[in-house]
């Protein structure tokens, strides 16, 4: 079983640099990882998917409001 991730940061040397730190991870399959670029974009991928947000950093939408809003879809997700 895998544990999908997504990285949030305007910075494209974080997302490089977690390529880097968990490639192998990655190649195992032990990790599938996301990246988005801004708060808006994470919640767009949320929509389709929910990992577990591990970063964000982007002024206009919070850490915490992506961490609900993933809380709220696997809720719901478990409800069905």
């Amino acid at each position: 079983m895998s544990v999908s991730i997504l990285v949030v940061d305007d910075e494209p040397d974080v997302a490089d640099l977690f390529r880097q730190q968990f490639r192998r991870e990655a190649h195992r399959g032990t990790y599938v990882m996301y990246f988005a670029a801004a708060g808006a974009e994470a919640m767009d991928r949320l929509a389709v998917r929910y990992p577990a947000p591990i970063r964000q950093q982007h002024p206009t939408t919070s850490a915490a409001r992506i961490a609900t809003k993933c809380r709220s879809a696997e809720s719901d997700r478990s409800s069905r």
